[in-house]
Formats: structure tokens, sequence, C-alpha cells
């Protein structure tokens, strides 16, 4: 079986923590930076991220749920992208696609973002 000693695995999420400017609400999974600001429904910045700390399956952080972001364009988002100012550094699905409208406000509850051990 493989060992990963939890401060690799902080180290990789510290690279979010440390570089990540906005995040953003997509209406499909983006590719890269670009492709981010592309397919962007809102934005959330500046971000308030908790950890790294520990779960059950591995090393955490948590995307404050106090933290709002601008809706800027109408449709559905089904993913969210972190990135910072040339990089997409991460990317995932929402746990439920969500529609939502240009100038109105979004939150995203519960976003955690898990590194497993092996």
């Amino acid at each position: 079986m493989a060992y990963v000693h939890s401060d690799i695995l902080d180290s990789a999420l510290l690279e979010i923590v440390r570089f990540a400017t906005e995040l953003h609400i997509c209406s499909s999974e983006p590719v890269d930076r670009s492709d981010v600001l592309t397919k962007s429904l809102g934005i959330m910045k500046p971000l308030l991220i908790d950890g790294p700390s520990s779960s059950l399956e591995g090393r955490v952080l948590e995307i404050n749920p106090s933290s709002q972001g601008i809706v800027t364009q109408t449709g559905t988002a089904t993913h969210y992208a972190i990135i910072d100012d040339s990089r997409l550094l991460i990317s995932n699905s929402l746990s439920a696609p969500e529609e939502v409208t240009e100038n109105s406000t979004f939150f995203l509850e519960d976003l955690f973002i898990e590194l497993v051990l092996p």
C-alpha cells in the first residue's frame, strides 16, 4: 500500500491558499485559465480559505461559506474553478447544478477541496 505524508498533501493545498486570487462558477468544466474566463458565470474574490486541516480520508481546505460572489451572466453553473494570475489551480463539479441570474449574488456552502491519502 502506498504512503504519503500529510505534509506532502499540505504543500499542494498551500499552493492554492497562497496563490488563489479568484473563484469562478462556470457553465461547464474548464481546461485552463482562459477557458475559466470564457465559461465564467460569476466571480468570488477575495477568497477566504481555511486550512489545510485533517479530514477522515486525508487533508482538506474549506472555502469559507460566508464568502459571496457576484453573478456576471445568467445561466446554469455546474462547476467551480479557482485561478491565480496565470493558472487554473483546481476545478471540480458543484454538488448540484445551480441556476444563476446576472447581477445577483451566489454562495458556495460546504465547498471543500480534499486530497485523499492513498
